[in-house]
This record gives structure tokens, sequence and C-alpha cells, in this order.
């Protein structure tokens, strides 16, 4: 199955209900990256927003990406500046102050191309 057809098979409303977990335990990366009001941070596979979220409530200026179309929907509706956006494949010249990831990198097959882009 390639990336793009697993990204369309992601379901904010299920995950929600059934992965939460993972946003819930993504918590301490968050502690770890220590934002700063102020900063500009990309959140690289966002998913549907819940650690965004607290970025933003941190006082960064957050932009987020995510390959999949339901999902940054379901961040749109909460207002996040998001986009759909392969994370192997960034298109983004020098613009952040830090990048945050949490339970994503491991669907990106090409950590080469990830590391290249946030560079």
């Amino acid at each position: 199955m390639s990336e793009k057809n697993l990204a369309t098979q992601w379901d904010p409303v299920g995950y929600n209900q059934n992965a939460r977990f993972v946003s819930d335990l993504g918590e301490p990366v968050l502690q770890l990256l220590n934002p700063k009001p102020g900063e500009t941070v990309l959140d690289l596979g966002c998913g549907d927003g819940e650690l965004t979220l607290k970025l933003i409530d941190a006082g960064c200026h957050v932009i987020a990406v995510d390959s999949s179309p339901a999902m940054v929907e379901s961040s749109l509706a909460k207002g996040i500046n998001v986009r759909v956006m392969d994370g192997q494949h960034l298109e983004f010249e020098g613009a952040f102050d830090a990048v945050f990831s949490n339970a994503a990198l491991h669907w990106m097959t090409q950590p080469r191309e990830v590391i290249a882009g946030v560079k």
C-alpha cells in the first residue's frame, strides 16, 4: 500500500475514540521541546491537532502539516494553521525555530528526505 493510500484511511473520529492515548502519551515529548512564546514551530504529522493546540496555548506560532486530508480537516476545524503535506517532501525554507513530531515519523518511510526537509 502506498503512503498516499495509507493517508486516506485516517479517520479523526475513530482516532479520537480509539487512539487518543497516542497524543496523551506525547505530552512528555512536548515538554522536552520546551516551547516558548513567540517561537515558530512546525508540527510535522499533526494528526487531529490536539498536541498542536498545546503548542499554540504555549504562545507559539505553529504551522502544522499532515498527509491525511481528513486529519487536516479536523485540525482546520480547531482553528489550526495546517496544510496537507507529505513530511518526506516539505516545502519550507528556514522558517522555523523548532520542529515537533509525535508518533508520525515511523509512518514516513524515507527518513533521509524527512531530515533533509527539516534541515
